[in-house]
């Protein structure tokens, strides 16, 4: 039986490979292996399905590869196509919010509308931290960042929240695009959340093409 959600939020997460990002395929926030894809061109996905206000979200989560000369016009698809990005870096490696300085400009290139959510990943190594928080409202205030969290993929803690987060903006932003001019906002169709209802099927017509069916066989059978 196909899985039954209400919406579907595609978000981006863009993290250094030093980041820890590679924990999440291991991380018990998928509830089996086959909800985290790879494939060779440089986006990786994961499913992950939450509730929120009443409604079953299931978010889409691509894991964009740090080749960035590589696989850059394929990130380029991947924001425009998305209602969130998260960019992820490593609380013990200084080296790595750097990184995440170049991807907050390329984002902001591509979709200046788009909400972005700053991860510190491995706050279970907090004695081996390189990165302040004070350093981490400056960056946010420098690349005008309006969220951030910290969490640890290795344990577990604040990842569902780091997806509620996301999925909360992401609701907020599409919400605020909805009462503007869409016709004057071409992304609008690619962030509008995917809305799922079912339809019955019409039992008439059906009828009809069984009735249908039933001569043509027995018209079949009487020629033969």
């Amino acid at each position: 039986m196909a899985e039954q959600y209400n919406y579907l939020f595609k978000i981006c997460l863009f993290a250094d490979k030093d980041a820890g990002k590679e924990t999440l395929a291991k991380s018990n926030v998928f509830k089996s292996k086959y909800e985290y894809y790879r494939n060779t061109t440089g986006v990786n996905f994961a499913t992950k399905t939450i509730k929120h206000s009443g409604e079953i979200i299931k978010i889409q989560l691509w894991i964009i590869s740090d080749e960035k000369e590589r696989f850059q016009g394929i990130w380029r698809m991947f924001i425009r196509g998305s209602l969130g990005v998260i960019l992820m870096y490593d609380i013990t490696n200084a080296k790595t919010l750097s990184m995440v300085s170049e991807w907050s400009q390329m984002v902001k290139d591509c979709r200046i509308d788009i909400p972005i959510l700053l991860v510190g990943n491995k706050i279970d190594l907090e004695e081996q931290r390189e990165v302040s928080k004070d350093s981490v409202d400056t960056f946010k205030e420098n690349h005008d960042i309006s969220s951030s969290m910290e969490i640890s993929l290795k344990t577990g803690e604040n990842l569902e929240k780091m997806f509620k987060r996301i999925t909360r903006m992401a609701l907020k932003n599409t919400s605020r695009l909805e009462v503007g001019d869409r016709r004057r906002d071409e992304s609008f169709r690619n962030l509008t959340p995917l809305k799922l209802e079912y339809k019955p099927p019409n039992l008439i017509a059906c009828w009809i093409i069984l009735v249908l069916v039933l001569i043509i066989c027995i018209l079949v059978a009487a020629i033969l």
